[in-house]
């Protein structure tokens, strides 16, 4: 006990009451018996208590300023200066959200007052065995213990979230609301709802049966207040999508700071702080392919484990599959030789060999197995849920995609030219740093129908930067050019480069695709962001270590987080109007 940080537990439960609070008040409408506020606030006090504590004790407390300016924080393996601006951000969202009561009231998120005071004595019990459960986890050297900065990210994330959906989720979304064209409205019934309704999209062939049966285990104890547990199914894994975000950073730099870094940069993303709030099929998408490429820099081979994992992927979006693919052929998962890469350099790179390489016969074989598979749980999804979905095997039904290939213009040029434009500005700035939106009122009923873009193809208007948005945006651009450089020059030494050509082949899968694909092409900004983060922050790897860039990276990160805070806040003041107004 003396080894322990007396001011570090002070913190921490201080920090854990706020966010059990919070959490537990989240769920009032569900937990509205004295065994249930006892029961929860035990468990989730004692969770939050120990991941706090571990993060604060030996990340916090042991970096000193003189540290930092002598360029030595990573003299400590486990510093971070970096972990207490998480619950700033946490409180600022509340507080972004609070300034809106018609779509978020702090009764959303608090505990009812006959029950404040069995919460507070509940929390002060857990303090009994805290320190040993904590003390434990240092002895055993747990995955706790090695990924402790990780998860207590993707814990703040997860909170972060939570607030977020329960303010954005609303009936309005299936009435007179449209958010970049997600259909987040009808995906909470599908998803949470005890009876479903059809999905009628081949291109999700699997989702009802991935997705759906989630959601109903948690929604399942919320009763009548399903959607409830749709938030919090889709906030865990938006927090999920943060920590393996992490993992992957840590892994290829053995850097704690610099993957924690470039995993808060991803969950602060436009795409990601939106996306990963409401209840739609892409924060779920986005997981599956963050997974996907752990199991690619595992240098995983076995196709017991990169089927499932294939099949998640394709039954999602089924797209998504050829991200993974493509992840696979550069990395040579399948290959039965050692790792070359003169195929792609020069040199050696006879026919053969190059198939031998890359195990070509064996990603053949992985790509049937999963078509063949994919057909067959299909069956299955449509035995259970009759007349739900359509079929990705069908012409017919696959043909009603094709309704979405959209060029906008008037003559084939000017087509592709402003598509071109569209797509280069969403993928490289729109799904990082927020741009100022589209307000659009729908012609659709019922009128007036509400519509926020990026970009608007009657109009062909597209979303600008405007004032301070600059800032970030010119940050941004510095970034990401700076990537680039730093990729073209370590192009034959980095040993990072397999991955890195697989995540370019997931980016340039998806360029060419939505080059022809969709209109709002912000909708689809969550399958391809991870890639780009992971890809700068691999290119960066080697001056991860260097606390000159981790200090540039942290501004950078603030900056944008400022950015896509406003982003948050101009969207709830366009809907609060439609949400005030949908009966």
């Amino acid at each position: 006990m003396a080894k322990h940080s007396i001011s570090h537990f002070s913190i921490s439960f201080l920090l854990s009451l706020c966010f059990a609070y919070l959490l537990i008040g989240f769920l009032n409408s569900v937990l509205d018996s004295t065994l249930a506020i006892i029961i929860a606030t035990l468990i989730v006090m004692t969770i939050a208590n120990i991941l706090i504590y571990l993060s604060l004790q030996n990340s916090v407390g042991r970096v000193a300023l003189s540290e930092i300016s002598e360029g030595r924080i990573e003299t400590n393996s486990q510093s971070n200066p970096f972990l207490l601006f998480l619950p700033i951000f946490f409180f600022a969202t509340i507080y972004i959200c609070l300034q809106f009561p018609d779509i978020f009231s702090i009764e959303y998120i608090s505990i009812p007052q006959k029950y404040l005071l069995t919460f507070i004595i509940t929390a002060l019990i857990t303090l009994l065995w805290t320190p040993m459960a904590c003390h434990w986890i240092v002895q055993k050297q747990t995955f706790v213990l090695h990924n402790k900065t990780g998860i207590y990210l993707g814990g703040m994330f997860f909170l972060i979230h939570l607030i977020l959906s329960r303010a954005l989720n609303h009936p309005a979304l299936s009435h007179n609301v449209v958010l970049f064209e997600a259909d987040a409205g009808p995906w909470m019934e599908i998803l949470a709802s005890p009876n479903s309704s059809p999905i009628n999209r081949a291109v999700h062939p699997l989702s009802l049966i991935i997705i759906r049966p989630l959601m109903r285990l948690i929604s399942f104890w919320m009763g009548e207040h399903y959607q409830l547990g749709a938030m919090l199914v889709v906030s865990v894994t938006a927090g999920l999508c943060v920590f393996m975000a992490y993992l992957f950073i840590k892994r290829a730099t053995e850097s704690k700071v610099y993957a924690f870094l470039f995993a808060t940069l991803l969950g602060f993303s436009a795409s990601h702080l939106l996306f990963g709030s409401l209840t739609e099929n892409y924060i779920f998408g986005t997981a599956s392919l963050i997974f996907f490429f752990l199991l690619i820099q595992a240098n995983e081979k076995r196709f017991s484990i990169l089927v499932p994992a294939g099949l998640i992927l394709f039954g999602i979006t089924i797209t998504n599959i050829a991200q993974g693919v493509i992840g696979l052929f550069f990395n040579k998962n399948l290959s039965t030789n050692q790792p070359a890469l003169t195929a792609v350099l020069g040199g050696q790179n006879k026919i053969k060999k190059f198939f031998n390489q890359y195990g070509f016969s064996r990603l053949i074989l992985y790509s049937i197995l999963i078509f063949i598979f994919g057909i067959l749980l299909t069956f299955f999804t449509n035995f259970i849920y009759p007349k739900s979905i359509t079929l990705f095997f069908n012409p017919q039904d696959i043909a009603v995609e094709f309704g979405f290939v959209k060029i906008s213009g008037a003559e084939p040029q000017t087509n592709l030219t402003e598509k071109f434009q569209v797509l280069t500005r969403t993928m490289a700035l729109y799904g990082m740093v927020a741009p100022d939106v589209l307000e659009v009122i729908s012609k659709k009923p019922p009128f007036p129908t509400i519509d926020l873009k990026t970009f608007d193809i009657r109009t062909h208007a597209l979303a600008s930067y405007k004032g301070l948005a600059n800032i970030p945006l010119v940050l941004w651009l510095i970034l990401l050019t700076g990537c680039a450089f730093a990729f073209i020059k370590n192009i034959r030494n980095s040993k990072h480069l397999s991955l890195m050509l697989g995540l370019l082949g997931a980016l340039g899968f998806n360029f060419l695709m939505h080059l022809f694909y969709g209109t709002e092409l912000f909708l689809y900004t969550p399958y391809w962001m991870y890639a780009l983060v992971f890809f700068m922050a691999l290119s960066l790897s080697d001056y991860a270590q260097k606390t000159w860039l981790q200090i540039i990276l942290a501004i950078i990160v603030l900056v944008i987080v400022i950015n896509n805070f406003n982003f948050i806040f101009s969207i709830l003041k366009s809907i609060e109007p439609f949400y005030i107004a949908t009966p």
